[in-house]
Protein backbone atom coordinates (compact mmCIF):
# COMPACT_ATOMS: atom_id res chain seq x y z
CA UNK A 1 0.00 0.00 0.00
CA UNK A 2 1.43 2.97 -1.33
CA UNK A 3 1.02 5.72 1.84
CA UNK A 4 -1.26 9.01 1.55
CA UNK A 5 1.81 11.63 2.84
CA UNK A 6 3.79 10.23 -0.61
CA UNK A 7 1.10 11.47 -3.11
CA UNK A 8 1.58 15.10 -1.58
CA UNK A 9 1.34 16.80 2.19
CA UNK A 10 -2.45 18.10 2.70
CA UNK A 11 -2.60 22.04 2.79
CA UNK A 12 -4.26 21.88 6.27
CA UNK A 13 -1.59 19.08 7.57
CA UNK A 14 0.88 21.30 6.37
CA UNK A 15 -0.03 24.83 7.72
CA UNK A 16 -0.29 23.06 10.94
CA UNK A 17 3.05 21.42 11.23
CA UNK A 18 4.71 24.36 10.03
CA UNK A 19 3.05 26.55 12.80
CA UNK A 20 4.57 23.12 15.17
CA UNK A 21 8.17 23.58 13.77
CA UNK A 22 7.70 27.23 13.25
CA UNK A 23 7.93 28.90 10.02
CA UNK A 24 10.71 31.66 9.05
CA UNK A 25 10.11 35.08 11.17
CA UNK A 26 11.38 38.24 10.22
CA UNK A 27 12.89 37.82 13.78
CA UNK A 28 14.48 34.72 12.74
CA UNK A 29 16.08 36.27 9.71
CA UNK A 30 17.83 39.51 11.97
CA UNK A 31 18.78 36.78 14.86
CA UNK A 32 22.97 36.53 14.97
CA UNK A 33 23.80 33.26 14.62
CA UNK A 34 25.23 31.85 18.31
CA UNK A 35 27.73 30.00 16.21
CA UNK A 36 29.61 33.00 15.55
CA UNK A 37 29.95 34.05 19.32
CA UNK A 38 31.37 30.55 19.99
CA UNK A 39 34.18 31.27 17.03
CA UNK A 40 34.94 34.46 18.93
CA UNK A 41 35.14 32.98 22.55
CA UNK A 42 37.57 29.98 20.57
CA UNK A 43 39.94 32.62 19.52
CA UNK A 44 40.23 34.83 22.55
CA UNK A 45 40.95 31.21 24.17
CA UNK A 46 43.42 30.27 21.61
CA UNK A 47 45.63 34.08 22.56
CA UNK A 48 45.37 32.97 25.81
CA UNK A 49 47.42 29.73 25.99
CA UNK A 50 48.98 29.98 22.65
CA UNK A 51 51.60 32.65 24.05
CA UNK A 52 52.82 30.36 27.09
CA UNK A 53 55.07 28.30 26.45
CA UNK A 54 53.92 25.84 29.45
CA UNK A 55 49.83 25.06 28.02
CA UNK A 56 50.81 25.91 24.47
CA UNK A 57 48.94 22.83 23.44
CA UNK A 58 46.14 23.92 24.83
CA UNK A 59 45.73 26.56 21.96
CA UNK A 60 45.43 23.96 19.10
CA UNK A 61 42.43 22.82 20.55
CA UNK A 62 40.47 26.14 20.21
CA UNK A 63 41.73 26.55 16.94
CA UNK A 64 40.08 22.84 15.85
CA UNK A 65 36.71 23.68 17.65
CA UNK A 66 37.14 27.06 15.52
CA UNK A 67 37.90 24.81 12.42
CA UNK A 68 34.50 22.60 13.05
CA UNK A 69 32.73 25.69 13.07
CA UNK A 70 33.66 26.24 9.78
CA UNK A 71 30.31 25.27 7.91
CA UNK A 72 28.28 26.37 11.08
CA UNK A 73 28.99 29.69 11.57
CA UNK A 74 27.72 32.54 9.53
CA UNK A 75 29.80 31.92 6.16
CA UNK A 76 33.53 34.06 6.77
CA UNK A 77 33.81 33.93 10.60
CA UNK A 78 35.78 30.81 10.83
CA UNK A 79 37.97 31.74 8.25
CA UNK A 80 38.54 35.61 9.28
CA UNK A 81 39.66 34.55 12.42
CA UNK A 82 41.81 31.80 11.93
CA UNK A 83 43.83 34.40 9.39
CA UNK A 84 43.94 37.03 12.93
CA UNK A 85 45.13 33.75 15.12
CA UNK A 86 47.74 32.86 12.03
CA UNK A 87 49.47 36.72 12.02
CA UNK A 88 49.41 37.31 15.52
CA UNK A 89 52.13 37.74 17.48
CA UNK A 90 50.90 36.95 20.85
CA UNK A 91 51.41 33.36 19.68
CA UNK A 92 54.89 31.31 20.01
CA UNK A 93 55.50 30.40 16.58
CA UNK A 94 54.83 27.29 16.15
CA UNK A 95 51.27 27.49 17.49
CA UNK A 96 51.11 30.41 14.44
CA UNK A 97 52.05 27.89 12.25
CA UNK A 98 49.32 25.43 13.15
CA UNK A 99 46.69 28.09 12.72
CA UNK A 100 48.18 29.27 9.47
CA UNK A 101 48.15 25.52 8.62
CA UNK A 102 44.49 25.36 9.46
CA UNK A 103 43.48 28.70 7.45
CA UNK A 104 45.32 26.64 4.53
CA UNK A 105 42.83 23.83 4.65
CA UNK A 106 39.74 26.40 5.30
CA UNK A 107 41.17 27.93 1.98
CA UNK A 108 41.65 24.88 0.17
CA UNK A 109 37.88 23.74 0.82
CA UNK A 110 35.94 26.86 0.22
CA UNK A 111 38.35 29.09 -2.08
CA UNK A 112 41.03 29.09 -4.74
CA UNK A 113 43.43 25.98 -4.25
CA UNK A 114 46.33 28.19 -5.49
CA UNK A 115 45.35 30.59 -2.37
CA UNK A 116 45.74 27.44 0.12
CA UNK A 117 48.93 26.06 -1.87
CA UNK A 118 50.38 29.48 -1.52
CA UNK A 119 49.13 29.31 2.55
CA UNK A 120 50.95 25.98 2.81
CA UNK A 121 54.48 27.02 0.72
CA UNK A 122 54.46 29.89 3.28
CA UNK A 123 55.20 27.20 5.77
CA UNK A 124 57.74 25.37 4.09
CA UNK A 125 56.34 22.03 4.00
CA UNK A 126 59.05 19.98 2.14
CA UNK A 127 57.57 18.89 -1.37
CA UNK A 128 60.56 17.52 -3.41
CA UNK A 129 61.17 13.61 -2.32
CA UNK A 130 62.63 10.59 -3.42
CA UNK A 131 60.62 7.46 -2.83
CA UNK A 132 61.21 3.52 -2.86
CA UNK A 133 58.65 0.93 -1.86
CA UNK A 134 56.53 -0.97 -0.88
CA UNK A 135 58.53 -3.26 1.64
CA UNK A 136 57.09 -5.49 3.57
CA UNK A 137 55.49 -4.80 6.92
CA UNK A 138 53.08 -7.84 7.54
CA UNK A 139 52.35 -8.21 11.50
CA UNK A 140 53.61 -4.39 11.56
CA UNK A 141 57.14 -6.00 11.94
CA UNK A 142 58.59 -3.60 9.20
CA UNK A 143 58.94 -0.55 11.43
CA UNK A 144 62.03 -2.70 13.71
CA UNK A 145 63.41 -4.15 11.07
CA UNK A 146 66.34 -2.56 9.62
CA UNK A 147 65.54 -2.00 5.85
CA UNK A 148 68.28 -1.44 3.12
CA UNK A 149 67.51 2.10 2.50
CA UNK A 150 67.88 2.83 5.90
CA UNK A 151 70.99 0.38 6.43
CA UNK A 152 72.86 2.79 3.96
CA UNK A 153 71.25 6.37 5.37
CA UNK A 154 75.15 7.30 5.96
CA UNK A 155 76.56 6.24 2.85
CA UNK A 156 76.84 7.90 -0.52
CA UNK A 157 73.81 8.26 -2.55
CA UNK A 158 73.29 5.11 -5.11
CA UNK A 159 69.74 6.41 -6.25
CA UNK A 160 69.97 3.48 -9.01
CA UNK A 161 70.08 0.46 -5.93
CA UNK A 162 67.54 -2.06 -6.25
CA UNK A 163 65.70 -3.83 -3.83
CA UNK A 164 63.62 -6.69 -2.78
CA UNK A 165 59.91 -5.27 -2.08
CA UNK A 166 57.40 -7.11 -0.92
CA UNK A 167 55.89 -8.01 -4.15
CA UNK A 168 58.61 -7.42 -6.89
CA UNK A 169 62.10 -5.18 -6.54
CA UNK A 170 61.67 -1.76 -6.71
CA UNK A 171 64.16 1.09 -6.63
CA UNK A 172 63.64 4.91 -6.33
CA UNK A 173 62.07 7.23 -7.96
CA UNK A 174 61.10 10.73 -7.72
CA UNK A 175 58.20 11.85 -6.35
CA UNK A 176 55.45 14.05 -7.89
CA UNK A 177 55.40 17.08 -6.04
CA UNK A 178 52.29 18.06 -7.74
CA UNK A 179 50.54 15.71 -5.52
CA UNK A 180 51.17 17.20 -2.26
CA UNK A 181 49.90 21.01 -2.65
CA UNK A 182 49.50 21.19 0.86
CA UNK A 183 52.55 19.39 1.26
CA UNK A 184 51.49 15.90 2.80
CA UNK A 185 53.20 13.20 1.18
CA UNK A 186 51.37 10.17 -0.22
CA UNK A 187 52.26 7.22 -0.79
CA UNK A 188 49.25 5.32 -0.95
CA UNK A 189 48.86 7.09 -4.37
CA UNK A 190 52.03 6.47 -5.52
CA UNK A 191 53.17 2.93 -4.35
CA UNK A 192 51.63 -0.16 -4.66
CA UNK A 193 50.56 -2.34 -2.97
CA UNK A 194 49.44 -0.46 0.18
CA UNK A 195 48.28 -2.73 3.01
CA UNK A 196 50.82 -3.94 5.50
CA UNK A 197 53.53 -2.37 3.82
CA UNK A 198 56.63 0.26 4.30
CA UNK A 199 58.29 2.70 2.24
CA UNK A 200 60.88 5.60 2.40
CA UNK A 201 61.17 9.02 1.38
CA UNK A 202 65.17 11.44 0.56
CA UNK A 203 65.56 14.60 0.08
CA UNK A 204 68.58 16.99 0.82
CA UNK A 205 67.66 20.35 2.69
CA UNK A 206 70.17 23.34 2.23
CA UNK A 207 70.51 25.30 5.05
CA UNK A 208 72.26 29.00 4.97
CA UNK A 209 74.40 28.55 8.49
CA UNK A 210 74.77 25.87 10.74
CA UNK A 211 73.06 25.67 14.12
CA UNK A 212 69.88 24.32 15.87
CA UNK A 213 67.09 24.18 13.86
CA UNK A 214 63.78 22.32 14.27
CA UNK A 215 61.96 19.42 12.54
CA UNK A 216 57.98 19.41 12.36
CA UNK A 217 56.96 15.90 11.36
CA UNK A 218 53.36 13.75 10.81
CA UNK A 219 52.67 10.75 9.85
CA UNK A 220 49.86 8.51 8.82
CA UNK A 221 51.52 4.83 10.16
CA UNK A 222 54.25 4.20 12.22
CA UNK A 223 56.69 6.33 11.61
CA UNK A 224 61.07 7.03 12.00
CA UNK A 225 62.97 9.96 10.83
CA UNK A 226 66.97 10.44 10.60
CA UNK A 227 68.34 13.71 10.17
CA UNK A 228 72.26 13.60 8.65
CA UNK A 229 72.01 9.79 9.22
CA UNK A 230 70.92 10.10 13.25
CA UNK A 231 68.06 9.16 13.89
CA UNK A 232 65.84 11.91 15.55
CA UNK A 233 62.15 10.88 15.81
CA UNK A 234 60.36 7.54 16.22
CA UNK A 235 56.38 7.11 16.75
CA UNK A 236 55.27 3.38 16.83
CA UNK A 237 51.43 4.45 17.21
CA UNK A 238 49.76 3.52 13.63
CA UNK A 239 47.41 7.18 13.49
CA UNK A 240 46.38 9.18 11.26
CA UNK A 241 48.29 12.47 9.80
CA UNK A 242 47.95 15.47 11.41
CA UNK A 243 50.82 18.68 10.20
CA UNK A 244 52.91 19.39 13.06
CA UNK A 245 52.33 16.05 15.37
CA UNK A 246 56.03 16.32 16.55
CA UNK A 247 58.67 18.85 16.66
CA UNK A 248 62.53 17.97 17.39
CA UNK A 249 65.45 19.96 17.56
CA UNK A 250 67.77 19.06 14.86
CA UNK A 251 71.91 19.97 14.51
CA UNK A 252 71.69 22.05 10.71
CA UNK A 253 74.86 21.77 8.74
CA UNK A 254 75.69 24.60 6.75
CA UNK A 255 74.72 23.64 3.24
CA UNK A 256 73.16 19.77 2.18
CA UNK A 257 71.56 18.19 5.17
CA UNK A 258 70.09 14.40 4.63
CA UNK A 259 66.47 13.46 5.47
CA UNK A 260 65.16 10.03 5.53
CA UNK A 261 61.44 9.47 6.84
CA UNK A 262 60.08 5.65 7.07
CA UNK A 263 56.22 5.35 7.08
CA UNK A 264 54.68 1.88 7.82
CA UNK A 265 50.99 1.01 7.15
CA UNK A 266 48.52 -1.39 8.18
CA UNK A 267 45.43 -1.24 6.48
CA UNK A 268 44.77 2.76 6.75
CA UNK A 269 46.15 5.77 5.40
CA UNK A 270 49.78 5.97 4.42
CA UNK A 271 52.15 9.12 3.89
CA UNK A 272 53.58 12.35 5.80
CA UNK A 273 54.28 15.95 5.95
CA UNK A 274 57.74 17.81 7.17
CA UNK A 275 58.99 20.73 7.14
CA UNK A 276 62.47 22.89 8.78
CA UNK A 277 62.12 25.69 10.71
CA UNK A 278 64.51 28.06 13.16
CA UNK A 279 65.33 27.37 16.51
CA UNK A 280 61.71 28.82 17.65
CA UNK A 281 59.43 26.83 15.40
CA UNK A 282 58.88 29.72 12.69
CA UNK A 283 58.99 28.36 9.23
CA UNK A 284 61.74 28.76 6.65
CA UNK A 285 59.90 28.79 3.47
CA UNK A 286 62.82 30.09 1.26
CA UNK A 287 64.78 26.88 2.39
CA UNK A 288 66.10 25.22 -1.04
CA UNK A 289 65.53 21.73 -1.08
CA UNK A 290 67.45 18.71 -3.72
CA UNK A 291 65.94 15.53 -3.70
CA UNK A 292 68.03 14.49 -6.57
CA UNK A 293 70.68 16.83 -6.09
CA UNK A 294 73.68 15.81 -3.63
CA UNK A 295 74.89 12.60 -3.16
CA UNK A 296 76.03 12.89 0.79
CA UNK A 297 75.11 15.11 3.54
CA UNK A 298 77.52 18.21 4.06
CA UNK A 299 80.38 17.55 6.66
CA UNK A 300 79.96 17.84 10.30
CA UNK A 301 81.52 20.41 12.08
CA UNK A 302 84.07 19.58 14.00
CA UNK A 303 82.65 20.65 17.17
CA UNK A 304 79.07 20.18 17.32
CA UNK A 305 77.20 22.76 19.48
CA UNK A 306 75.04 21.76 22.18
CA UNK A 307 71.48 21.97 21.24
CA UNK A 308 68.95 23.59 23.24
CA UNK A 309 65.61 22.33 23.83
CA UNK A 310 63.21 22.21 21.33
CA UNK A 311 59.40 24.32 21.36
CA UNK A 312 57.17 21.56 22.70
CA UNK A 313 54.78 19.95 20.19
CA UNK A 314 50.98 20.16 20.83
CA UNK A 315 50.47 16.21 21.42
CA UNK A 316 54.00 16.18 23.70
CA UNK A 317 52.98 19.32 25.82
CA UNK A 318 49.01 17.92 26.28
CA UNK A 319 50.36 14.26 27.21
CA UNK A 320 52.85 15.80 29.55
CA UNK A 321 49.76 17.96 30.86
CA UNK A 322 48.22 14.66 31.84
CA UNK A 323 51.23 13.38 33.67
CA UNK A 324 51.14 16.52 35.72
CA UNK A 325 48.09 16.48 36.90
CA UNK A 326 46.68 13.06 37.88
CA UNK A 327 43.97 14.05 40.02
CA UNK A 328 40.68 16.47 40.59
CA UNK A 329 39.49 18.96 38.42
CA UNK A 330 42.92 19.91 36.60
CA UNK A 331 42.90 16.02 36.14
CA UNK A 332 39.78 15.60 34.45
CA UNK A 333 40.50 18.99 32.25
CA UNK A 334 43.65 17.87 30.99
CA UNK A 335 42.37 14.44 30.39
CA UNK A 336 39.36 15.92 28.58
CA UNK A 337 41.86 18.35 26.49
CA UNK A 338 43.79 15.12 25.00
CA UNK A 339 41.27 12.90 24.24
CA UNK A 340 39.68 15.86 22.17
CA UNK A 341 42.95 16.45 21.01
CA UNK A 342 43.47 12.57 19.86
CA UNK A 343 40.15 12.51 18.18
CA UNK A 344 40.13 15.31 16.14
CA UNK A 345 44.05 14.84 14.63
CA UNK A 346 43.52 11.33 14.54
CA UNK A 347 46.43 10.70 16.87
CA UNK A 348 44.97 7.67 18.76
CA UNK A 349 46.77 4.39 17.62
CA UNK A 350 44.61 2.53 16.03
CA UNK A 351 44.76 -0.31 17.99
CA UNK A 352 43.72 1.47 21.20
CA UNK A 353 41.05 2.66 23.04
CA UNK A 354 42.86 5.72 25.01
CA UNK A 355 40.13 8.62 23.53
CA UNK A 356 37.65 6.59 25.02
CA UNK A 357 39.47 5.99 28.22
CA UNK A 358 40.79 9.90 28.76
CA UNK A 359 37.16 10.87 28.66
CA UNK A 360 35.69 8.19 30.65
CA UNK A 361 38.79 9.32 33.49
CA UNK A 362 37.92 12.60 32.96
CA UNK A 363 34.16 12.32 33.65
CA UNK A 364 34.99 10.08 36.74
CA UNK A 365 37.64 13.01 38.23
CA UNK A 366 34.69 15.59 37.15
CA UNK A 367 31.44 14.30 36.17
CA UNK A 368 30.53 17.69 34.54
CA UNK A 369 27.94 17.73 31.46
CA UNK A 370 30.75 18.69 28.90
CA UNK A 371 32.67 16.00 30.31
CA UNK A 372 29.81 13.47 30.49
CA UNK A 373 28.16 14.22 27.04
CA UNK A 374 31.69 13.60 25.78
CA UNK A 375 32.01 10.44 26.56
CA UNK A 376 28.57 9.60 25.90
CA UNK A 377 29.47 10.84 22.19
CA UNK A 378 32.51 8.22 21.79
CA UNK A 379 30.76 5.82 23.66
CA UNK A 380 31.26 2.75 21.24
CA UNK A 381 27.75 0.92 22.48
CA UNK A 382 24.33 2.48 23.23
CA UNK A 383 24.59 1.67 26.88
CA UNK A 384 27.59 3.76 27.69
CA UNK A 385 26.14 6.43 25.86
CA UNK A 386 22.67 5.79 28.04
CA UNK A 387 24.84 5.67 31.16
CA UNK A 388 26.66 8.84 30.71
CA UNK A 389 23.57 11.16 29.37
CA UNK A 390 22.02 9.60 32.76
CA UNK A 391 24.57 10.97 34.87
CA UNK A 392 24.09 14.40 32.69
CA UNK A 393 20.46 14.51 33.72
CA UNK A 394 20.93 13.64 37.22
CA UNK A 395 23.25 16.23 37.31
CA UNK A 396 21.73 19.14 35.41
CA UNK A 397 18.65 17.77 33.77
CA UNK A 398 17.23 21.22 32.62
CA UNK A 399 20.36 22.00 30.64
CA UNK A 400 19.95 22.26 26.83
CA UNK A 401 22.99 20.29 25.84
CA UNK A 402 21.50 17.20 28.16
CA UNK A 403 18.17 17.57 26.48
CA UNK A 404 19.35 17.81 23.17
CA UNK A 405 21.61 14.53 24.58
CA UNK A 406 18.45 12.57 25.66
CA UNK A 407 16.69 13.84 22.31
CA UNK A 408 19.61 12.81 20.28
CA UNK A 409 19.59 8.98 21.98
CA UNK A 410 16.07 8.64 22.01
CA UNK A 411 15.91 9.23 18.21
CA UNK A 412 18.22 6.32 17.49
CA UNK A 413 16.02 4.02 19.96
CA UNK A 414 13.06 1.96 19.58
CA UNK A 415 10.74 4.85 19.70
CA UNK A 416 11.83 8.04 17.88
CA UNK A 417 8.89 9.50 17.54
CA UNK A 418 9.46 10.50 21.13
CA UNK A 419 12.15 12.60 20.42
CA UNK A 420 10.01 14.80 17.73
CA UNK A 421 7.67 14.80 20.19
CA UNK A 422 9.36 16.25 22.77
CA UNK A 423 11.89 18.77 20.80
CA UNK A 424 8.57 19.79 18.43
CA UNK A 425 7.00 20.79 22.56
CA UNK A 426 9.68 22.70 23.64
CA UNK A 427 12.44 24.58 21.86
CA UNK A 428 16.04 24.62 22.86
CA UNK A 429 17.91 27.95 22.87
CA UNK A 430 20.79 28.95 20.73
CA UNK A 431 23.45 26.60 19.22
CA UNK A 432 21.03 23.66 20.89
CA UNK A 433 17.80 24.97 19.27
CA UNK A 434 20.21 25.15 15.67
CA UNK A 435 21.23 20.89 16.26
CA UNK A 436 17.59 20.10 17.45
CA UNK A 437 16.59 21.65 14.29
CA UNK A 438 19.02 19.39 12.43
CA UNK A 439 17.81 16.02 13.98
CA UNK A 440 14.00 17.59 14.03
CA UNK A 441 14.49 17.78 9.80
CA UNK A 442 16.26 14.44 9.69
CA UNK A 443 13.30 12.73 11.39
CA UNK A 444 10.48 14.33 9.56
CA UNK A 445 12.05 13.28 6.48
CA UNK A 446 12.41 9.86 7.55
CA UNK A 447 8.41 9.81 8.02
CA UNK A 448 8.40 11.54 4.14
CA UNK A 449 7.25 14.97 5.24
CA UNK A 450 9.72 16.58 3.51
CA UNK A 451 8.61 20.04 2.67
CA UNK A 452 8.26 20.38 6.37
CA UNK A 453 11.93 19.47 6.83
CA UNK A 454 12.60 21.97 4.14
CA UNK A 455 11.13 24.71 5.90
CA UNK A 456 12.90 24.39 9.47
CA UNK A 457 16.56 24.11 7.04
CA UNK A 458 14.98 27.69 5.05
CA UNK A 459 14.47 28.99 8.62
CA UNK A 460 18.15 28.18 9.89
CA UNK A 461 19.51 29.08 6.60
CA UNK A 462 17.98 32.61 7.69
CA UNK A 463 19.22 32.61 10.88
CA UNK A 464 22.75 31.43 10.63
CA UNK A 465 23.21 34.10 7.56
CA UNK A 466 23.63 30.79 5.16
CA UNK A 467 25.85 28.82 7.25
CA UNK A 468 27.50 26.02 4.84
CA UNK A 469 25.65 23.11 6.73
CA UNK A 470 22.36 24.13 6.59
CA UNK A 471 22.40 25.23 2.80
CA UNK A 472 24.38 21.52 1.91
CA UNK A 473 21.44 19.96 3.94
CA UNK A 474 19.18 21.86 1.80
CA UNK A 475 20.86 20.02 -1.45
CA UNK A 476 20.17 16.99 -0.11
CA UNK A 477 16.44 17.12 1.15
CA UNK A 478 15.45 18.54 -2.32
CA UNK A 479 17.42 15.62 -3.73
CA UNK A 480 15.30 13.11 -1.46
CA UNK A 481 12.19 15.11 -2.22
CA UNK A 482 12.88 14.44 -5.85
CA UNK A 483 13.71 10.91 -5.45
CA UNK A 484 10.61 10.53 -3.64
CA UNK A 485 8.43 11.82 -6.66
Amino acid sequence: MIHPLRRGLPARLLAFLLVLVGAPSTDAQRSANPHDARVRGFERDALRYGARAAESGRALLPMLEIERLRNDATPGVADAALVRLAASRRLLPHVRAYATMLRGLGELATGDPSVAEATFASLGYVREWMIVGAFDNEGKTGLDEVMPPEAARSATVDRGARYPGREREVGWRAYPAELSPTGYVSFDATLRPWVNVCAFAETFVDLPEAGPHTLWFGAAGAAKVWFNGEEILRDEAYRNHDFERFGVMVPGRRGANRVLVKVCTGEGSWGFSLRMGDRNGAPLPETRVRAQGPTEAAPAPASPAALPDAPVAPLANLEALVEARPEGRNGAAARFDLARFLLWTGAQDEACRRVFELAAAAAELDPSVAHLLFASEIAETRAERMRFVAQAEERSPRDPAVRLARAQLVATGPDPGQALRTLSASALPGRFGLDADWLLATLYERRDLPRVALAIIDRNIARTGGAVSWVRRKGRAIDNQGRRA
